[in-house]
């Protein structure tokens, strides 16, 4: 028997039911079709579905209605393995060319295949293309390919091609490879036929209806109609919803029509074999077998043990009425089903409010293919009526006024995990409904402020009533603000504005996206043309984004923010949030695009600077330059051409307009303010507002009048023209003055080197009042004129100031050495340690050379500047050195007096020591103190540095020699000292010497303490002289016999033969003087001193 669902999801031979689904498709390719009916042209036309969403149906539609139209049709498949080509031959040269030709090409997957087996598009696979696309474009155009068939063109005239693709077979590889054939823009197809492959429950539920009713029998028909039986009966509304939730899941969320009618066929297969009944175990059985793969069997089971109630709960895509005992077993849970009309938005809404009351996203319904089933939310059904929704709601919600049971669902993760749906993580989930409760209390301008403040990534700050915005800068983007209004009119303050004012201030932006909110009026009367500009300036509709949102509206506001939300916080969007995620998207999109729009417009303002070695100012001037020449430079930025010459840009043109109807001078500060509101600067590369004015001043095209700029596209061009005359006249006075200098008494008067400057000022002053005859208006060549004028007088300035700053440099110099000759020439005269012998010669010399430097400096007035500068330089090296020979000679001279009063005190010395030690007449020969001191004084007047070194030389030697005498004295004096000290200690020891008598030391090195100490050695010695004296004359004796005793001190053993032979006597003498010492007791027998 024919079937109505064939097991394997192949068309049958011969269709007794109507296509489902495809009607939108099978409509516009009919509308092609009458196109090419109404002329004799070739045409070629494209049908894109995946595998098993019905490619094949839809021809078979379109067959059915050709043959209606009186057209010859041939239906074949695209196949390579088949000779096609001759068939298609055979074909065309038995039509009657008269006669409308529509070739439909099927089942084109072998190539499809062919790219799969081979890993990609290889040489063999190329081959293949080339063939199909070769005989397609035969077909479309016989005049040059007709021959190549063998056919006469004729045979192939007012044939329309109908081909069937994949996507991946169209998009990926014939369009890529054949652009020129399969391409909508370059190709030669009419019109791509895209199938929509989105198959909601309820179209399979369609589906499944159509055809058991397309082939009941007149037995089955009667029971329906009597209502003995369900028109999907063997199967039932419950499991053909876990079936359509299965098969979703097979196909990661986008169910089949092909897979959805073969899972059908083997469960109708099943039923049969049971009589028709499909009762639990059954099902239970079809799950197990034939899904088993996509279900957790291990689960199933375990529920099976619960019950047929609780199995027949698991086993229900929807929920089922049973028994309320059920939900003690802890698996189920209670809910409240109600049907809603989809086409009516007051029940929808009522519904939505309360759905996001307990967490739950609202149901959109702007296009039914939407709007599916999603377990435990809702689903749609197939009705007379049309498609009804039925929503799933907790137990407690009232709704009055509409209709609904009680029933029981399996508990959502008890579900999920049966199915084994990978979920979102609890966590999120739960923060989600919570999110959607908060939602439900929201008012809609709230729920903008949230969105904006998601699409700027930031809070939303409230500015005033009425008002959020918040700003997003973006160094390589746009200046956007977000912002939130309740009417429309309030964007002009903004536009007006050029951004969004924040606490006084301006906050400049390049666009403005503002989401209008009102719940008191409708969409369409929020919907207006902004009759405004943009800083004055720029279109509207170029710079902002009206998305506006009426009381018929909120809730798509309150989906997009849903939707934003779930795409913030989950990388796998749960199935029930996939329509607020496509409304998020298509607000994106939206959003993007304008985002998009701006920057491509902003674009257009941007400037930029290459980099320079000589720097950014040197770049702005080769602009003028450039300009001024008509020359392009190879370096000037493409803003700056027109085409091959360079131009005025299209930022300096827009800030001059805008200028010109601000009509009043501006200073600095607010046009820098200007500009930033104006143009993307934040996009500008290498080039700041301040150059932007720079560019444009030099150009001629702003002025600076008193701190104030203002255009010279107008009246202000001969006030700019007078201004700059006035300057070259002022600079021309500057270059005539001289240089003053008036330091430490000293005046001097130099010529400044800019006379040589004063040609081209003179020059560049009559080629200003040239331009005087200029009134207003001036044309393009005036302003390169004055712009010529002004770089030629910025280049003279320059050349001033690089002169002025050399010359000033040299002025500084000039003084410093002015400053330093009479430093040190005062220094040498205040120096400390001049010995006062010396003081008046030393005046002398420092007047002389005061008054030689004054009278070099005298000479130096009229002279250029760097001229006195080198005379100076010269005058401070020679003075330099004569102060240096002069410190020197007195360095010298000063070691003269010291060595000479040094050779004084050791004569001094010399003459006591030789007293002491009997050395006779030991004074030295030498000049008196006041010879030498004439002597210096003359050498010091003569400068003879030379004479004065050598007599340092010679008191050097002098002094060097007498103090090798005076040591040789002190150490003959320290062997004096010696017997002086053992004199007084020897008569002391023989009562002789009272008195303490100190020996005097000679360790000294200052020569008039040493001379002190010898002068009371001698004192000494004469005392002791004195006593022996009185000695010897008493008792006889010798006094030089006394004395040798008496230095040898007490107590010590006198040898009368050494005695005797020391002092030149007989021995015999001196035993006879040492007997009469021994009498007189002043030697002791055998004889001790």
């Amino acid at each position: 028997m024919d079937r109505p669902f064939n097991p394997s999801g192949l068309p049958p031979m011969t269709r007794r039911y109507s296509t489902l689904g495809l009607d939108k498709e099978v409509n516009e390719v009919m509308k092609a079709v009458s196109v090419f009916l109404r002329g004799n042209d070739n045409m070629l036309l494209v049908v894109i579905g995946p595998y098993g969403f019905g490619k094949s149906d839809l021809l078979d539609d379109v067959e059915e209605r050709l043959k209606e139209l009186n057209v010859d049709i041939i239906r074949t498949a695209l196949s390579l393995s088949m000779n096609i080509k001759d068939y298609l031959v055979n074909k065309l040269s038995e039509r009657d060319p008269s006669k409308p030709m529509v070739i439909m090409f099927d089942e084109a997957d072998e190539l499809t295949r062919a790219v799969s087996m081979s890993g990609g598009v290889n040489n063999d696979v190329k081959n293949a293309i080339m063939q199909v696309t070769g005989l397609i474009r035969a077909i479309l155009e016989p005049k040059n390919y007709a021959q190549l068939l063998n056919l006469k063109p004729s045979s192939l005239g007012r044939i329309m091609i109908i081909a069937a693709f994949t996507p991946q077979l169209y998009y990926s590889i014939l369009r890529n490879s054949v652009p020129d054939v399969f391409d909508i823009a370059r190709g030669r197809v009419f019109k791509e036929v895209v199938i929509d492959d989105r198959v909601p429950y309820w179209l399979y539920e369609a589906i499944v209806e159509n055809r058991l009713l397309s082939y009941s029998t007149p037995e089955r028909l009667k029971a329906i109609k009597d209502g003995k039986i369900s028109p999907l009966w063997p199967f039932n509304r419950e499991l053909l919803s876990l079936i359509y939730l299965i098969a979703r899941r097979m196909e990661n969320g986008q169910a089949s029509p092909r897979n959805l009618i073969k899972l059908t066929s083997k469960l109708f297969e099943m039923a049969i074999e049971n009589n028709g009944q499909l009762s639990v175990n059954l099902v239970l059985s079809f799950v197990t077998s034939e899904l088993g793969k996509y279900v957790n069997l291990d689960l199933l089971n375990e529920l099976k043990t619960y019950g047929d109630e609780v199995l027949g709960v698991a086993l229900s895509g929807i929920p089922v009425k049973a028994n309320s005992n059920i939900e003690l077993t802890g698996l189920v849970e209670k809910v409240k089903v109600i049907e809603v009309n989809p086409d009516n938005p007051s029940e929808l809404r009522k519904v939505n409010n309360v759905r996001m009351i307990y967490g739950k996203p609202p149901i959109i319904v702007d296009d039914l293919r939407n709007l599916s089933i999603e377990y435990g939310s809702y689903y749609t059904v197939p009705t007379d009526r049309g498609i009804r929704l039925f929503v799933i709601l907790p137990p407690d919600a009232n709704l009055e006024g509409f209709v609904g049971y009680d029933a029981y669902i399996l508990k959502k993760g008890i579900h999920d995990k049966l199915l084994g749906l990978v979920s979102a993580e609890g966590a999120s989930v739960d923060e989600l409904g919570n999110f959607i409760k908060q939602l439900a209390a929201m008012k809609p301008v709230d729920v903008a402020g949230r969105i904006i403040g998601m699409l700027a990534k930031s809070d939303a700050i409230k500015v005033q009533d009425g008002l959020r915005v918040a700003i997003v800068d973006n160094v390589l983007d746009a200046r956007l603000a977000y912002a939130t209004l309740d009417s429309p009119d309030k964007v002009a303050s903004i536009a007006l504005n050029c951004g969004v004012k924040v606490n006084g201030q301006v906050k400049y932006v390049d666009g403005l996206i503002a989401l209008v909110v009102n719940d008191q009026v409708l969409t369409n009367q929020l919907n207006t043309n902004l009759n405004i500009k943009w800083c004055n300036t720029y279109d509207a509709s170029q710079r902002i984004l009206l998305l506006s949102y009426g009381s018929d509206s909120i809730e798509e506001l309150r989906n997009t923010l849903i939707g934003l939300y779930v795409l913030s916080r989950f990388s796998k969007v749960p199935s029930e949030y996939s329509s607020q995620v496509q409304v998020a998207m298509r607000f994106i999109e939206r959003v993007s695009a304008f985002r998009d729009s701006l920057r491509n417009h902003i674009l257009q303002y941007t400037l930029g600077l290459p980099r320079r070695r000589e720097g950014k100012r040197d770049a702005i001037r080769s602009i003028v330059e450039s300009w001024i020449e008509g020359k392009v430079d190879q370096q000037l930025p493409p803003a700056f051409r027109c085409g091959d010459k360079p131009c005025i840009s299209k930022v300096e043109s827009t800030l001059v307009n805008y200028l010109s109807n601000v009509g009043k001078p501006i200073d600095e500060r607010e046009l820098e303010q200007i500009i930033r509101g104006l143009f993307p600067v934040q996009l500008w590369r290498e080039f700041r507002e301040h150059d932007l004015v720079e560019l444009m001043r030099l150009r001629g095209l702003l002025h600076d009048h008193n701190g104030k700029y203002i255009l010279t596209t107008g009246d202000g061009f001969r006030r700019a023209v007078e201004d700059t005359c006035s300057r070259i006249r002022e600079l021309s006075k500057s270059l005539d003055s001289g240089i003053t200098i008036n330091i430490n008494g000293v005046n001097l008067t130099l010529q400044a080197g800019l006379s040589n400057l004063q040609g081209s000022v003179k020059a560049l002053e009559d080629e200003c009042r040239l331009l005087m005859t200029v009134i207003r208006n001036p044309s393009e060549d005036d302003l390169k004129r004055l712009a010529k004028i002004n770089l030629r007088l910025l280049d003279i300035q320059s050349e001033a100031d690089e002169v002025k700053g050399k010359e000033g440099n040299l002025v500084n110099e000039i003084k410093a050495i002015i400053g330093n000759l009479n430093t040190i020439i005062d220094s040498i005269g205040g120096e400390q340690g001049i010995r006062a012998e010396l003081k008046d010669a030393v005046r002398a010399k420092v007047n002389e050379l005061k008054e030689l430097i004054n009278r070099v400096v005298g000479n130096l007035n009229g002279l250029s500047v760097d001229k006195a500068y080198e005379a100076l330089k010269a005058l401070n090296d020679n003075v330099t050195k004569e102060i240096n020979r002069l410190r020197r000679e007195l360095e010298v001279a000063t070691s003269i007096l010291l060595y000479a009063h040094e050779y004084s005190m050791i004569t001094m010395t010399l003459s006591k020591i030789s007293q002491l030690i009997n050395e006779g007449d030991s004074v030295l020969k030498g000049n008196t103190s006041t010879d030498v001191v004439d002597s210096i004084v003359e050498l010091l007047s003569r400068d003879s540095l030379e004479d004065l070194e050598i007599a340092l030389s010679e008191y050097e030697s002098r002094v060097k020699e007498a103090r090798a005498r005076l040591m040789d004295y002190i150490n003959k004096a320290r062997f004096k000292v010696t017997k002086i000290s053992n004199s007084i200690n020897w008569l002391r020891h023989r009562g002789l010497l009272n008195q303490d008598v100190a020996i005097p030391s000679l360790n000294f090195t200052n020569l008039n303490e040493l001379r002190m100490s010898i002068e009371n050695l001698v004192a000494v010695n004469k005392l002791i002289a004195s006593k022996l004296s009185e000695i010897s004359d008493k008792l006889n004796v010798p006094l030089s016999v006394l004395t040798y005793i008496a230095s040898n001190g007490p107590n010590v053993g006198i040898d009368e033969v050494v005695m005797a032979r020391e002092l030149g006597m007989e021995s015999k003498d001196v035993v006879n003087y040492l007997e009469t010492l021994w009498r007189a007791k002043l030697v002791e027998k055998r004889y001790v001193s």
